[in-house]
């Protein structure tokens, strides 16, 4: 017997938009069922002056408003059990744990960015539109002392820590050691993760760093950058694609079990882009129109294959708290023209030091057809250009 039953939350699932990268200025709640909940398009819901039921997520509850959910399926309901949760503005709801005590962070919703439109004397800080957008810089190729196209905001960095033409940049050096007119550690912010806009507090873990800071101090209270250990935690030890410790564990996708990566191109019905898809803690991904899945937890040498996502494949796993991490090459000096090309390498800076002159990032790499080497943990030369894909801790 059907029992179709009308429901007011008392608590479901409620996530507030709300955070210190930028206040908006009423906080809104969604509402939905818990990943895994049984029969999910059974439920229904409305909010406010709505008189018609919706599916689920409502979006754009308002604190104060009386939600109703209609659930119309088989089965008795006896209860229902709601929490808050409150996503900091900028961040993706996937959680990913980073450490063994379970620790866990929310991503930023895209790469950081700064922009300049005074030649580098101000700076204004924050997140990519997309998480698939990178500035980059390929348009340069570096053996001809050619270009191709349209200069970047990478290109036009300077050796003194100015810009020659104003924009966007998005590759950072990791500055600040014992060598200031080397690495600039008193250059603009946007120039590596020295901030002179806030106030001293050490960074890393070598001597005289005393003007080094998170790249999160730029965007606000609560972002950081992940360790060495934690993109080690998240992404899993090279050695082994499935260990029993020292990773995540949680997630399925396409029948693999602890699925935390894989190689992929997203929005291939458009301009697609390479990068590397993250699963996150507890979900189950299986056939999902606009998506073909490619190796999980392995860059294959050989060059074969990857994930591809339509750009609504790509939506519906974003909806599911995936992180994508797009290729963004390097900057490999301090001077104007000095974007790596092609566009076939992520590189992503961690907050672990080593010595003075170099610090731990990621790298994957890509062929212009597929994926073409492993996932490398290295330690790069601070002068490096990489991209900075910021957290925020859940408390």
């Amino acid at each position: 017997m059907r029992k179709n039953k009308l429901l007011l939350l008392l608590a479901l699932l409620l996530t507030a938009v709300t955070g210190a990268w930028a206040q908006s200025a009423t906080t809104t709640y969604s509402v939905n069922l818990n990943d895994g909940s049984d029969n999910p398009t059974t439920w229904t819901g409305k909010f406010g002056e709505a008189t018609t039921f919706s599916a689920l997520p409502l979006e754009g509850v308002a604190e104060g408003q009386t939600v109703t959910l209609k659930y119309s399926g088989t089965r008795e309901v006896k209860s229902i059990t709601a929490k808050v949760e409150v996503i900091p503005d900028g961040a993706i709801k996937g959680k990913f744990t980073v450490n063994a005590d379970g620790k866990q962070v929310y991503f930023s919703k895209g790469n950081l960015q700064a922009t300049t439109t005074d030649l580098g004397a101000n700076w204004s800080w924050g997140f990519a539109a997309n998480q698939w957008d990178y500035v980059g810089g390929a348009d340069y190729n570096v053996s001809t002392t050619e270009w191709s196209g349209t200069k970047t905001g990478n290109n036009f960095i300077n050796g003194n820590g100015t810009m020659s033409e104003n924009g966007t940049v998005d590759l950072f050096n990791w500055v600040g050691a014992s060598a200031p007119s080397y690495y600039f550690s008193t250059a603009p912010a946007y120039y590596g993760i020295s901030n002179i806009y806030s106030p001293p507090s050490a960074y890393g873990n070598t001597i005289n760093e005393n003007l080094m800071h998170d790249w999160g101090e730029c965007i606000g209270a609560g972002w950081r950058t992940l360790t060495m250990n934690e993109w080690i935690w998240i992404l899993g030890p090279l050695s082994s694609p499935n260990p029993g410790t020292n990773c995540r564990l949680g997630s399925t996708v396409n029948s693999t079990e602890k699925a935390r990566f894989s190689p992929a191109t997203v929005n291939t019905d458009g301009t697609g882009v390479k990068g590397l898809i993250l699963f996150p803690d507890g979900v189950t991904l299986a056939d999902i129109e606009g998506v073909t899945w490619g190796p999980i937890n392995n860059i294959p040498n050989d060059g074969t294959n990857c994930t591809n996502c339509t750009t609504a494949g790509w939506a519906a796993l974003a909806a599911k708290g995936c992180v994508f991490l797009p290729v963004t090459s390097f900057r490999f000096n301090q001077e104007e023209n000095s974007v790596d090309i092609p566009i076939n390498l992520g590189f992503y800076w961690s907050a672990t030091g080593k010595g003075e002159n170099t610090a731990y990032s990621i790298l994957f790499s890509r062929s212009d057809n597929s994926y073409a080497s492993t996932m490398e943990y290295k330690d790069r030369n601070r002068t490096y250009g990489c991209a900075v894909r910021l957290v925020y801790d859940i408390e």
